[in-house]
This record gives structure tokens, sequence and C-alpha cells, in this order.
């Protein structure tokens, strides 16, 4: 059997749950919307190795109430984002098109509160290899999220621990039950004026950089 790997890149520490709130997301002020470029790479590099890192950017628009609109996501890995509205709430199914044909990668499903419940990751060609849940703490934070791949019968669960600014300070990695890993993170702030982080680095099992432009009504 041809072993098939997990492509999901970007899943396992989005901690933002759309339909939170500027109070839930430790926000202050009154935010109209925020532009966050997030990159991660290899916490060590070997000499003489390049170094591959990603790269993605996220919108994230509120109204004046301080409520998470609807979100508008842009990808710099060139996927093509479809919305599908289901009794439960919605999907985004991303693609990725290569040699003329549209090749499904994810489908990411949202409930009424535009909270993310669930992933499922596909192969190239169509098959589902893995499969993301996710459970939230009140306060609107992934605390759980268990990963089962289907290709390998291979269960894995992370539990999250969060700082006062609602980052992961703590990972702890379960396999089929049994604890594989723990892994702390250190992470430094920039803030603007009003109090909200406008730059954060964090050194982990990565290290990994955020830049926000935040605009305020």
């Amino acid at each position: 059997m041809i072993r098939k790997s997990i492509l999901i890149t970007g899943v396992l520490f989005a901690t933002i749950s759309f339909g939170q709130t500027t109070t839930q997301m430790n926000l202050k002020g009154k935010v109209k919307s925020i532009q966050e470029v997030h990159e991660k790479c290899p916490a060590i590099a070997l000499a003489g190795s390049p170094v591959t890192c990603e790269k993605n950017e996220t919108f994230y628009f509120f109204d004046k109430k301080g409520f998470v609109l609807e979100p508008q996501k842009e990808s710099l890995n060139d996927y093509i984002v479809e919305k599908t509205t289901t009794k439960e709430g919605y999907i985004l199914t991303k693609y990725l098109e290569w040699d003329g044909a549209k090749r499904k990668h994810f489908e990411e499903y949202y409930n009424k509160k535009n909270i993310q419940t669930k992933v499922i990751n596909y192969h190239a060609d169509g098959e589902i290899i893995g499969l993301w849940e996710f459970v939230y703490n009140k306060k609107g934070r992934k605390t759980e999220q268990k990963l089962t791949n289907i290709w390998n019968g291979t269960t894995k669960v992370y539990h999250h621990f969060y700082n006062e600014q609602g980052d992961i300070v703590m990972s702890k990695f379960y396999e089929n039950g049994e604890l594989i890993k723990e892994e702390n993170n250190e992470i430094s702030y920039k803030f603007d004026k009003k109090g909200n982080w406008v730059s954060k680095a964090i050194l982990g099992g990565h290290f990994q950089t955020y830049n926000r432009t935040i605009t305020y009504y």
C-alpha cells in the first residue's frame, strides 16, 4: 500500500474561531478589521540545507458591536475556495489546480456561529486521508484537536494550554491514547497604542512570526 502523507498545514495551530467577539479575541478598542500575515519556518536548519517556510494571509472583519463577520480568507498557496451552505452552517471547499484539473484538498466545516468544527483532508486522487475534529473552551479557543488518519487507522489528539493573550504556550500530543511529547512555546509581542499586539514571534517546534495591520472605527 502506498503511504499517503497528510497535507494539512495551518490547521493545527489555528486557534481563532470565527464567530468570536473582539473581547473573546483579547482585542481592545473598536476594531474594524485585521490583516494578519503568518510565516512559519523550521526552528533549526541544517547548514547548507534550504529553508522552506509557509506563509499565509488572513483577514478578519468586525461589526461595530465587536462581532466577527463572515470570514474572508486569502491563502498565498493559491487555493480556489468555494462555499456551500448547509443546515448546520456552511462548508469551505479548497482546491488546487494543476495539469488543467481542479483537485479538492480540504473541506472545512463551520456551524451557524461561524466556528470551525472539522476539516477533511483529501489526497490528489480524491480519497479521504485525514479528519480533524475540534473542541473549544468557553472563550472559543481550541483546547483539543483530534486527527484520525484514515489511511493507517491511527488517532492523534492535541491538547492546548493558553496564556492571557490567547496564544498556545504548551501542547501535549497523544497517539492512540499514549502521551508522545510536550511542546512549550516562548512568545514575544509588540503592541500598538490601543494595547493590541501588531507583531509576535513564537519559538517552539517551529519559528513563527505574525504581523498585523489593524484598523479601528
